[in-house]
């Protein structure tokens, strides 16, 4: 655990020794590149091997993927059942030839159509990336 500390402080406090070297450049936006990219080779590999086990450890691990597969549900759902709400509400009002109101229809379709996209995304979400 301390040697995970030692390299963010280190990254750090490069990122800010390089802000401060290139500090007008930055104010004036005539800065290229990222502040990483003006630190000592040691920084950026440091930050590098942080960034390859973080991609290979973290970023793959169920815990992560439950989080992510929980947010498309959310939003997924969200939005389905929003649609759903306006589509029936749309239909609701009168205007239609026979009683409904045809844009009512449509919200109801692109509800239905994000609640299937909700479905097979979460079925591909649970299998992609599990070793």
């Amino acid at each position: 655990m301390y040697y995970r500390s030692y390299v963010i402080n280190h990254i750090e406090q490069e990122c800010v020794k390089a802000f401060i070297r290139h500090e007008d450049e930055i104010m004036e936006g005539r800065f290229q590149g990222s502040l990483l990219a003006h630190t000592d080779s040691t920084c950026r590999e440091a930050f590098g091997r942080c960034s390859d086990f973080a991609r290979a450890n973290i970023y793959k691990a169920r815990e992560v993927l439950d989080v992510e597969l929980a947010g498309y549900r959310i939003i997924y759902t969200l939005l389905a059942v929003g649609m759903a709400v306006g589509g029936v509400a749309v239909l609701s009002w009168p205007g239609g030839a026979d009683g409904t109101e045809w844009r009512g229809v449509v919200i109801e379709l692109i509800s239905a159509l994000c609640y299937a996209f909700y479905i097979i995304r979460v079925g591909r979400s649970r299998v992609r990336d599990m070793n």
